[in-house]
């Protein structure tokens, strides 16, 4: 069971990914909580102390995630179901985007300020104050969420599925499963990270543990297949893709090799991709589970030539040609002119 910092405003209702399914704080309580607290019978000083802990902190949550684990020791299975518990949201991140899920997280996730205040003494001496106030969880209403869980149907089975397999003692040791697992918890650290720059090293981590890609040029290859990923054959889409990306990388580089952009500028380039993010992670994410189940690769670098091969079969062709095709039908081009040229002058 996970708190969560969802929303003041409206109830997502039951929704399930799977097995695990998020609730109402109302429901939660009513239909687990209070069963389970009643059932144990009563508690001794030392239980009473850390169960009204616990509420405290709960308290302050508006929905609860509830993951089924089995096969786990209690600590380990503690952080597995906390994996379940962030794919679940990075979700709802990806769906509305980061101006309205800034404040969506985890209890314990990235400490949330809800309240700041600060102070300036002038000569004179003069007071300059000013306070600041932020909401946990999101602004969305209760058609947000029904829109969501429209929307997000067609993905639902697969997350679910692969929420399930994370949360199960079975999980086979897949490094499909591991890549997806990792880029998850990267993603939902990148929706909660106060620092902007963080903010941009931290997704662009997870679109390459998604993407798969190897060697020198990482972002060409990144912004390449991010774009086919997300285009469904429209040039222009493809286009806004590759541009994006390619500006995110660019920040990303800056930040790891210590050129230090502007808080704004990483900003920028973040909510500039945010748009496009659903289509990329989930498309991203069903090339590596069709490996997984197609193919059953069991290293990385088998993962990656294994993905390379499906890539058309998943994404679709691409709409820009490559680099090699463009310059051959440009010489073509410049040789057939030559020919006209010649013929029009020998006639």
């Amino acid at each position: 069971m996970y708190p969560v910092y969802l929303s003041r405003r409206a109830t997502i209702g039951e929704f399930k990914l799977g097995k695990s399914v998020i609730l109402p704080k109302e429901k939660f309580y009513s239909d687990y909580y209070e069963p389970a607290k009643a059932k144990s019978g009563g508690a001794d000083n030392h239980d009473g102390h850390l169960i009204s802990g616990w509420e405290e902190v709960a308290d302050k949550a508006d929905h609860f995630i509830l993951v089924p684990l089995s096969g786990f020791e209690l600590q380990k299975g503690q952080a597995r179901g906390r994996v379940v518990a962030n794919i679940f949201l990075n979700v709802l991140r990806l769906f509305m985007g980061l101006y309205h899920c800034e404040g969506l997280r985890l209890a314990g996730d990235f400490e949330f300020r809800e309240r700041g205040a600060h102070l300036i003494i002038q000569e004179g001496p003069q007071l300059y104050i000013s306070t600041s106030y932020a909401w946990r969880g999101t602004h969305a209403s209760e058609e947000w969420f029904e829109k969501f869980k429209k929307e997000c149907a067609p993905v639902k089975f697969m997350v679910g599925t692969l929420c399930d397999l994370i949360a199960s003692g079975d999980m086979p040791d897949s490094p499909a499963v591991k890549r997806i697992e990792y880029a998850h918890v990267l993603l939902a650290e990148a929706y909660s990270e106060p620092n902007d720059l963080i903010r941009v090293v931290r997704l662009c981590g997870a679109l390459e543990a998604l993407a798969l890609i190897s060697g020198t040029a990482k972002k060409h290859a990144l912004a390449t297949l991010s774009a086919h990923a997300a285009s469904y054959g429209d040039e222009q889409y493809y286009s806004e893709v590759f541009q994006r990306v390619t500006k995110l990388y660019d920040i990303r580089n800056s930040v790891v090799h210590g050129d230090y952009p502007s808080d704004s500028s990483a900003r920028g380039a973040f909510e500039r991709i945010d748009p496009y993010l659903f289509l990329v992670i989930m498309r991203l994410t069903a090339r590596i589970v069709i490996c997984h189940n197609q193919d059953n690769p069991k290293s990385v670098r088998i993962l990656r030539k294994k993905a390379k091969q499906r890539t058309i079969e998943v994404f679709g062709p691409s709409p820009v040609q490559p680099r090699e095709e463009q310059a051959s039908r440009s010489t073509l081009s410049i040789l057939r002119a030559l020919f006209e040229r010649f013929k029009a002058a020998k006639e």
